[in-house]
């Protein structure tokens, strides 16, 4: 008798067994993984983006240029890199101690103002027609101080031309709200509000007060923290 429960425990036990490994055969698995959802492999694609950031400087209107390159991964999560470079020049002016004529300078200088980095970014709803994104660019640069000469009297060897203050490092993080147009299956328009946020480096010259010499600050990397509004034109594949 209970070599008999036995055998028909062990009937019931490997038909169970079988109905199982049918069911899984003929159902599609609901495994989920990050390269993998479902039985749908995650899309990579690519696009590469015209911008310009509009901000300002000192009260001085400022427009930088530049490029984004970044893969696409299901129309909805991207990852690149990104480069923009100043094409305003706010101009300073200040008076310089010359160490070798021991005497004030003055001075007239333009503001240089460039960086890249890393750019990531997230898409909602990439298929309508209008849809919204967030995106941030991390990355470093610098700001630099250069003379306004005419090429044909500039003269990089004159004694004092090191002297000046010319650049300083800095890091700059930049989040921001993405409003996009799908014009084409391979072109889109951005319209992007953000701010951006230039670390802290003092810029400081010496000059002659009272007959001695003082050092004093000329600008602060941080006045190029400010919000920004981007205009870009995006090229990939966007299907």
């Amino acid at each position: 008798m209970k070599t008999l429960t036995l055998v028909l425990l062990s009937l019931f036990i490997f038909n169970i067994a079988g109905a199982q490994s049918d069911s899984i055969a003929k159902k599609p698995s609901d495994y989920k993984t990050l390269f993998k959802t479902s039985d749908k492999k995650i899309a990579v694609t690519g696009f590469g983006a015209i911008n310009i950031d509009f901000g300002h400087t000192d009260n001085n209107l400022r427009v930088l240029p530049g490029l984004d390159l970044a893969a696409l991964f299901n129309h909805s999560f991207f990852v690149g890199f990104y480069g923009r470079m100043m094409a305003t020049s706010p101009s300073y002016d200040y008076t310089y101690y010359n160490k070798e004529d021991r005497k004030n300078i003055a001075v007239s200088q333009n503001a240089l103002f460039g960086h890249g980095g890393l750019l990531v970014g997230g898409i909602f709803y990439a298929n309508n027609p209008i849809h919204f994104g967030i995106s941030g660019r991390f990355g470093f640069g610098g700001v630099a101080l250069y003379d306004n000469y005419d090429y044909d009297k500039y003269n990089k060897d004159d004694y004092y031309y090191n002297d000046y203050p010319y650049s300083e490092p800095v890091f700059v993080f930049s989040p921001q709200a993405d409003f996009e147009m799908n014009i084409t299956n391979w072109f889109k328009f951005r319209l992007s509000a953000g701010y951006q946020y230039v670390s802290s480096y003092s810029v400081k010259y010496s000059t002659i007060e009272n007959k001695k010499i003082v050092e004093k600050e000329l600008l602060n990397t941080s006045s190029f923290s400010t919000p920004t509004v981007t205009l870009g034109l995006v090229f990939g594949w966007f299907r």
